[in-house]
C-alpha cells in the first residue's frame, strides 16, 4: 500500500507534536506500507491576516490562530497537490492519504481518498487547554470553519479518544459510522511479559513507595498537585518518594527533599531512555493529575511497564486508562487527601494491584503499543479504486 503521509510540519523530526507525527509514519513502514512522507509546509503570508493577527495579539490582548486562515490552508493544499502530482509522475500510485490533523487537507482537492487521525478537534480544546483559552473571535470562526471543512473531506476518521469523537459528531456533525476510535501509540519500544509483570509487584510494593510523573508542563500537568498528595501520605507516615520527568518546577519554588525533579530527557538518548525505563521499572505507581489531557501517550508507556496508572478522569484519559482494570480515575474535584487514600488502598491490596499490573502489561501489546494502533488504522484505510 503507497500512503501520503500529510503533515504541516517535517515527520522525520522526533520532537515535534512529541515524536507522535514521526512514530506514526515509522509504524506504518515496519508494518509494510510504502510511506511518502509530505510535509514542511510553508505558510501562505498575506497582509489582511498579519494585520488582523496584530491587531487581535497586541491591541485586543486576544490569542490568534491565524495559521488556520484560508489563505494558510489553500497554500498548504496547493502545496500537498503538487507533490502528490510529482509522485504521480514518478509512476508511484497513492492508493491512500493519512493526515494526523486537519490542516494540510483542510481544503485539498483530489479523488485520492482521506483519512485522518488525531486525538481532538478545534471545539474539543477551546476553553480546554489554557493556551487556547481567550481566543479572538476570529481565530473562532477560522478553526471551526477549518475542522469542518477537514473532517467533512475525510472518508475516514480516526480519534484517540471517545472525547474526540463525539465533539466531532456533536460540534461538526460527522457520521459516526465514518469514525473509529484508536489510542496512539507509546513512544518507547517493546512491553514486559506477565510473568515480568508479576515479578516486578513485590519489588513495586516494598518501601518507599515510588511515585512517577512524567510531563512536560509543570502546571498543566498537576506537578505541585501531586507534591501534596506525596505529603499527604507522609502526614500518614509513608516513605514515599515522587520522581517528576520532562520538566522543571518554576523558578523560586522549594521542592521538598522527598521529590526528585529530572527535567526533560531525550528520546534520541540511549542513556535517557535508558534512565527512563528504570523509572517506570522502579516505580510503584504512575500518577498525573492532569488538568487538561487529549490522550497523553505516557499512560501508554506506564502499560508498557505493567505500571498501575491513578490519573484525572478528563479529556481522552478514560479511553487509555481503564478504571478498575488498569488503574483508577478521579475527579478533576478530588483533592490530594482522596489520591492519597485511594495510593493507600490499592498499594494494601495485593491481588488489586497485581491485577492492575497484569492487566496493564496485557494491553500494551494489544491496543496501547504502535504496532497494534496501526494495524488497526491500516485495516480499515480507505483505499483508492480503480
Amino acid at each position: 500500500m503507497n500512503i501520503a503521509y500529510v503533515t504541516v510540519y517535517d515527520s522525520t523530526n522526533i520532537r515535534m507534536w512529541s515524536g507522535i507525527g514521526f512514530h506514526i509514519a515509522k509504524s506504518l513502514e515496519e508494518a509494510g506500507a510504502e510511506v511518502h512522507r509530505i510535509g514542511a509546509l510553508r505558510p501562505t503570508r498575506t497582509l489582511g491576516n498579519g494585520i488582523a493577527y496584530l491587531w487581535a495579539t497586541r491591541v485586543l490582548g486576544q490569542k490568534d490562530h491565524a495559521h488556520r486562515h484560508p489563505s494558510v490552508l489553500r497554500g498548504y493544499a496547493r502545496q500537498v497537490s503538487a507533490r502528490l502530482r510529482d509522485l504521480e509522475k514518478r509512476g508511484i500510485r497513492i492508493d491512500t492519504i493519512l493526515a494526523p490533523g486537519v490542516m494540510p487537507i483542510a481544503h485539498l482537492e483530489t479523488d485520492i481518498p482521506i483519512a485522518i487521525w488525531t486525538d481532538c478537534t478545534f471545539a474539543s480544546m477551546v476553553g480546554y487547554y489554557q493556551s487556547w483559552t481567550n481566543l479572538s473571535p476570529r481565530s473562532l470562526k477560522l478553526g471551526n470553519d477549518a475542522d469542518r471543512a477537514g473532517l467533512r473531506r475525510a472518508s475516514k476518521l480516526f480519534f484517540a479518544s471517545e472525547w474526540a469523537a463525539k465533539s466531532a459528531i456533536e460540534d461538526y456533525g460527522c457520521d459516526p459510522r465514518r469514525i473509529s476510535i484508536v489510542p496512539l501509540g507509546a513512544n518507547v519500544e517493546g512491553g514486559i511479559s506477565d510473568s515480568d509483570a508479576s515479578s516486578l509487584v513485590e519489588q513495586r510494593l516494598g518501601t518507599p513507595l515510588r511515585l512517577l510523573l512524567v510531563g512536560v508542563d509543570w502546571e498543566r500537568k498537576g506537578c505541585s498537585f501531586a507534591i501534596d498528595v506525596a505529603e499527604k501520605l507522609r502526614e500518614r507516615g509513608v516513605n514515599v518518594h515522587l520522581d517528576i520527568v520532562g520538566c522543571l518546577p518554576p523558578a523560586g519554588s522549594n521542592v521538598p527533599d522527598f521529590v526528585t525533579c529530572h527535567g526533560f530527557l531525550l528520546k534520541s538518548s540511549p542513556e535517557d531512555v535508558a534512565r527512563l525505563r528504570r523509572l517506570f521499572l522502579e516505580a510503584t505507581m504512575f500518577v498525573l493529575p492532569t488538568q487538561a489531557e487529549c490522550q497523553g501517550v505516557v499512560f501508554n508507556e506506564a502499560a508498557a511497564h505493567g505500571l498501575p496508572v491513578i490519573a484525572t478522569d478528563t479529556g481522552g484519559v478514560s479511553s487509555v486508562v481503564q478504571h478498575g482494570k488498569t488503574g483508577s480515575l478521579m475527579s478533576a474535584h478530588a483533592l490530594p487527601t482522596e489520591w492519597a487514600e485511594e495510593i493507600l488502598a490499592l498499594t494494601g491490596d495485593r491481588a488489586r494491584y497485581e491485577s492492575y499490573s497484569l492487566e496493564s502489561a496485557r494491553t500494551f501489546p494489544a491496543r496501547l503499543s504502535w504496532k497494534a494502533a496501526v494495524g488497526r488504522v491500516m485495516s480499515e484505510l480507505p483505499v483508492r479504486k480503480g
